[in-house]
């Protein structure tokens, strides 16, 4: 579990698995097999703003299939410099939080985290990555978290976003190029904080979002949405 330390030191922590073991000849000594043992990276966290650069060295580390357990990779406002096709062997099926947001350096297409289907945390904000909101309502079911906000490259119908993302909880697709009508997310309805400012493509009636019981913040400023959330219950 990487973590941020004083004296700009940072540290990592590998977990290793079980290696298999046995009788050594006569002595009956156990020994472990080399190739059984693997060196796990669970965690990759860092919280100082340096300017972080991938190297290239790290693809060739995990490349060999050590890094199956990977699930959590927090790396917001560092200065990473990086594409989503470098940091593609930490992309996988068991990794449930992606927490680069504020890095401008880090670009690509998102249909590199296709394989992501167990992430509940997505946050890209002000980023430069780019692609279509279909990789994530079409793959990540278990979704809490979708910050994509500041993200012009995204784009894409928010038509499946209320029938697949029914976890969420925070959306951010503030000032991204998304289009299609408000009234998905009426079935959202865990939904508590919502950003949709600036994106001109949204259109449709704000009532929808009126029946959702846990929404605190919502913002719609600079869509094409119109009418009234109606009265709350409590609100």
């Amino acid at each position: 579990d990487g973590k941020h330390h004083k004296h700009g030191k940072h540290k990592s922590k590998a977990k290793t698995n079980g290696a298999a073991t046995g009788p050594n000849d006569a002595d009956g000594e156990q020994t472990a097999s080399a190739e059984a043992q693997e060196q796990c990276l669970l965690k990759l966290s860092f919280k100082r703003k340096d300017k972080l650069k991938w190297p290239d060295e790290w693809n060739m580390t995990v490349r060999d299939g050590s890094t199956n357990h990977f699930n959590e990779l927090v790396l917001p406002k560092t200065g990473l410099e990086a594409s989503l096709t470098e940091l593609r062997p930490l992309l996988g099926s068991n990794l449930k939080v992606l927490h680069l947001a504020g890095n401008g350096g880090v670009v690509g297409s998102v249909e590199v985290l296709t394989p992501c289907v167990n992430l509940t945390a997505c946050r890209l904000g002000f980023s430069n990555v780019r692609g279509d909101l279909s990789v994530f309502t079409a793959n990540m079911p278990h979704l809490v978290s979708l910050m994509l906000g500041g993200c012009p490259s995204i784009s894409g119908d928010v038509g499946d976003v209320g029938t697949s993302l029914v976890q969420l909880e925070e959306l951010s697709l503030w000032r991204t190029g998304v289009m299609g009508d408000v009234g998905a997310f009426r079935a959202l309805t865990k939904l508590r904080e919502c950003y949709l400012g600036g994106c001109i493509g949204l259109k449709g009636d704000v009532a929808a979002f009126g029946v959702l019981p846990s929404l605190k913040v919502l913002d719609v400023a600079g869509t094409q949405c119109g009418g009234s959330l109606g009265t709350r219950g409590g609100a």
